[in-house]
């Protein structure tokens, strides 16, 4: 970003948008003076967008600048993990749809086909990776990878729909996203389990509102109507429709309902009973001897005949055999599992983000969509 920033300098005298807007535009004086050979060049200012456009695109772990992105969410901590998957990816893909749409608006031939190409690679890799994972916190790691893909659909678009799409996407992603992350971080500290599927097995018979609201949020972030993933997408590729690319809009409803696989699998990991290992007999134990060395003399009769100093010997009597117990259903299991202690503010947390991401796919989308425009229409002045 820096290097990208330098070099946009460079090649337009100025470091303000508006400064760049109108120079690339003609509209106003060049600042700097012309005596400076290497300024105001049009090389240097693709080398500068290219170098801008990886710069936020590692930001925005877009793909194939994503590799970092799956193993940080997975080795922290769920709450820091949700922090890093929702507000840096907002901010950076503000600052991107701005730097492109707004500050190098007048030469959009030039990099249009690179973050094309870059958002369909990764729309359709961040779902096919998400569909191998088994860690719950990898699998939202590769989603979040798809959900940027979404989002620079809207980048591509360039007006101010486009813009306004990724605003409602991303609000909507943030409510969808922390309540996903909430309850991975609750089961992650109180049993330290959550991670992977096998662990989410049964959660709707020990933990029902956890398993009912996590459910809520797949759902959502899979697009099932009336979330507000779905109001998210529906505007999104209504603006790519409006923006004259009917082909993202048929790469993305195909990429989101193969997406639709891995967010209805940990629904049914959930659903499922708890599988309960039936415990082996317990076998008789060898009865031990506590004799000491026996002679004997033989009689007449060739039987052998203790002597009176012999050890007496200690019998045990034999344990009985236990009888298996009948292998129990998981909702058998209930009663003897521990119920999570959750503090009021993370059920206050989850439950902000379950109703609102139930109402901004409702009643809400109806008054944040213009409120959207009218903060696209002022990022374009």
């Amino acid at each position: 970003l820096l290097y990208g920033i330098a070099f946009t300098y460079a090649a337009t005298g100025n470091t303000s948008f508006v400064g760049i807007r109108n120079f690339l535009l003609r509209t106003t004086p060049i600042a700097q003076p012309l005596n400076q050979p290497f300024l105001h060049s049009p090389n240097l200012l693709l080398i500068a967008m290219g170098l801008l456009t990886v710069g936020f695109a590692f930001k925005v772990s877009a793909i194939p600048f994503q590799a970092w992105t799956p193993d940080v969410y997975d080795g922290a901590p769920a709450p820091v993990t949700a922090f890093m998957s929702v507000a840096t990816k907002a901010a950076a893909l503000i600052a991107f749809a701005r730097v492109f749409d707004v500050v190098f608006h007048a030469t959009r031939g030039d990099w249009t086909p690179v973050i094309w190409a870059i958002a369909i690679l990764t729309i359709v890799g961040g779902n096919i990776l998400a569909l191998v994972q088994t860690s719950v916190k990898r699998l939202l790691a590769y989603s979040s990878i798809a959900h940027a893909g979404y989002l620079l659909i809207g980048v591509v678009v360039g007006s101010t729909v486009g813009v306004a799409a990724i605003l409602f996407y991303l609000l909507c992603y943030a409510f969808m996203n922390i309540g996903a992350f909430g309850i991975v971080s609750i089961m992650e500290r109180v049993d330290n389990s959550g991670s992977n599927y096998s662990e989410l097995r049964g959660l709707w018979y020990r933990q029902p509102v956890l398993a009912g609201l996590l459910s809520l949020f797949m759902l959502a972030l899979a697009g099932f109507p009336p979330m507000a993933g779905f109001a998210a997408k529906y505007y999104l590729f209504y603006a790519a429709l409006q923006g004259g690319h009917p082909e993202l809009l048929i790469i993305g409803v195909l990429a989101s309902v193969l997406g639709m696989y891995y967010y209805l699998r940990v629904i049914a990991w959930m659903f499922m009973e708890k599988e309960v290992v039936a415990a082996p007999a317990a076998s008789a134990a060898p009865v031990p001897s506590n004799n000491k060395k026996i002679s004997g003399k033989l009689g007449d009769m060739g039987t052998p005949t203790l002597k009176r100093a012999a050890v007496a010997v200690a019998v045990k009597p034999a344990a009985t055999p236990a009888v298996a117990r009948p292998a129990k259903t998981a909702v058998a299991v209930v009663a003897e599992d521990q119920r999570v202690n959750i503090g009021w503010m993370s059920w206050v947390a989850i439950w902000s983000a379950a109703v609102g991401t139930f109402a901004m796919g409702t009643v809400l989308a109806f008054w944040l969509v213009p409120l959207a425009q009218q903060a696209a229409e002022m990022m374009f002045r």
